[in-house]
């Protein structure tokens, strides 16, 4: 059941490229983003691909959703979408690669955002060994 429920949560995920808005579904979750006031685009790594839109009259980059279950087709054909519906809206170099077939940018920011978060994990495994040594030799 839990086996099933993972495989749902990965595999369940749809994007619905609609008129002026993207709809987008995971498994107890429905966005439903007005493209039309979108002034950028970008995709990071935090450490899973993430396409963050930014809209008119907002100052920070709001998360859309994690763009790793999907092809390289679905993934372009996203980006291209969001032109389609905001022709002035601005993508990031990586945002672009991607919209155009290339992925060798995200793949470099993931490998960054991956060896980032191994390196945490590694400080953090070494520093519970630490205080198990000292509690230990107590």
């Amino acid at each position: 059941m839990i086996y099933a429920g993972a495989l749902y949560w990965v595999c369940g995920r749809t994007v619905e490229l609609a008129p002026g808005r993207l709809v987008y579904r995971a498994l107890l979750v429905r966005k439903d983003l007005d493209l039309s006031g979108v002034r950028a685009a970008r995709v990071v790594a935090h450490p899973a691909p993430t396409l963050e839109l930014l809209s008119r009259g907002s100052r920070e980059y709001a998360p859309a959703f994690i763009v790793k279950p999907f092809t390289r087709a679905g993934v372009a054909a996203i980006l291209q979408h969001v032109l389609a519906c905001s022709p002035e809206a601005k993508l990031d170099p990586v945002a672009r690669d991607m919209s155009e077939g290339r992925f060798d940018s995200i793949t470099r920011e993931t490998i960054k955002a991956m060896a980032l978060l191994r390196t945490a994990l590694v400080v953090a495994a070494a520093l519970l060994l630490a205080l198990a040594v000292r509690l230990a030799l107590r």
